[in-house]
């Protein structure tokens, strides 16, 4: 037993550390290394009750017996300290999101959104009032059909502002039904129509197919909302991690034709977009991460950077930016080891640069990647903070009558 307690410290160390100090690559150590701090830096307290009620157990039968019992001991010490470390960051979120919103004119929040049921329950996010549409074909394209699912609440007095998210996943894997949703169900309970888009995934698709298709989702939007009880007078786009790219290109270029054949005359424009966590200036990420140039050269986009320039200027937000873009509001984790917060630091300067609307940027202190998918502190107040973003810019909307 004692040999078991010292195991257990150990890797209750190792995980702490590694939530503060993650490693980037190589590539597969370093996607290792990001599930691993995920878990632990957003489930604080999850990790502590396992790791507790495993040592508890382990002594109860006497595993404090010579140097391998105290040493693994010590060492469940020293990492509970992280783990409460990691707890005081995602209490932080809070204030960070306050932060980042009343700099785009935001009111105070009135409550946080978080209570103490939320670390037991870190995967539960369903609402009584909100309905779900799964699986809606948009369209065929080739061997792809694409779908949406609809979040919108089950009685509504009134149609209410429409939201499309994007999801992530690397531009090559889809997990649409479990992303989203601490934002997406909390919006659709407050009266909006939410819609979760698919795309055509690499290495079959070859960008811009992935573009292309979330404008397909955006005209789907337009088209169809109002079967669901919303109002595509005002439509957001929201997105995570290749879903935020996605996202921010298609703000970026509304109605280019280039971007919407056979569908050239479909307003595809946004009013607002919220990309989290994305790699929002190709250059920054290709230049500091080698498995992510190679990665875009050799499955997303298929071509040479050096060679073909045009083609990931064409792919990166950062070139595209324009005066007249839609307002911008960006979150990103500081301690993000897939997409490092350099880059959207670098986007953000750019926006506020170039755009004539006001943007926002709201670092999370402590936060991995994928930091808004579990009902977590943290997840719970990035949630909250962008329910709150997009609730005042309709407003905003409503109360000039016309598009910000």
């Amino acid at each position: 037993m004692n040999w078991l307690l010292l195991a257990l410290g150990a890797l209750g160390l190792i995980l702490a550390i590694n939530a503060y100090r993650p490693v980037r690559w190589p590539a597969a150590l370093g996607l290792v290394s990001f599930f691993a701090g995920w878990l632990v830096g957003d489930l604080p307290v999850v990790n502590f009750l396992i790791q507790g009620f495993a040592a508890v157990g382990l002594v109860s039968q006497g595993a404090l017996v010579g140097w391998q019992g105290w040493a693994g001991m010590a060492m469940l010490v020293i990492g509970w300290a992280g783990l409460i470390r990691a707890y005081a960051e995602s209490v932080a979120a809070e204030d960070a999101m306050d932060e980042a919103l009343a700099s785009v004119g935001v009111p105070p929040r009135q409550e946080s959104g978080w209570s103490w049921s939320t670390h037991l329950l870190p995967f539960f996010f369903w609402r009584r009032n909100v309905r779900r549409v799964g699986g809606i074909p948009i369209e065929k394209v080739g061997m792809w059909t694409l779908k949406a699912d609809v979040y919108h609440p089950k009685e509504s007095t009134k149609p209410g502002p429409v939201l499309v998210f994007v999801h992530g996943g690397g531009w090559v894997v889809s997990f649409r039904q479990f992303q989203g949703l601490p934002v997406l169900t909390r919006l659709a309970a407050a009266g909006w129509t939410c819609i979760s888009v698919s795309y055509r995934l690499s290495p079959v698709a070859t960008f811009p197919d992935h573009l292309i298709d979330v404008k397909r989702g955006i005209a789907w939007a337009r088209n169809n909302a109002h079967k669901y009880g919303g109002d595509p007078s005002f439509l957001a786009i929201h997105g995570n991690s290749a879903g935020a790219h996605l996202s921010a290109l298609a703000a970026l270029t509304p109605n280019d034709p280039r971007y919407q054949p056979g569908f050239e005359d479909v307003d595809t424009s946004v009013d607002v977009c919220v990309p989290v966590y994305g790699p929002l200036d190709l250059d920054e990420h290709i230049g500091g991460h080698v498995d992510f140039r190679l990665m875009m050269e050799w499955v997303v986009i298929k071509a040479n950077r050096l060679k073909n320039p045009e083609i990931f200027k064409e792919a990166s937000p950062a070139a595209l930016l324009h005066a007249d873009a839609p307002p911008f509001f960006m979150v990103h984790g500081s301690s993000d080891s897939l997409v490092p917060i350099e880059g959207g630091r670098k986007f953000f300067a750019a926006c506020k640069e170039i755009l004539n609307a006001p943007v926002g940027f709201a670092e999370i202190p402590g936060g991995q990647h994928a930091l808004d998918i579990f009902h977590s502190r943290r997840g719970v107040a990035v949630a909250e903070g962008i329910k709150r973003y997009l609730e005042h810019s309709f407003a905003t909307f409503a109360s000039r009558g016309d598009r910000p």
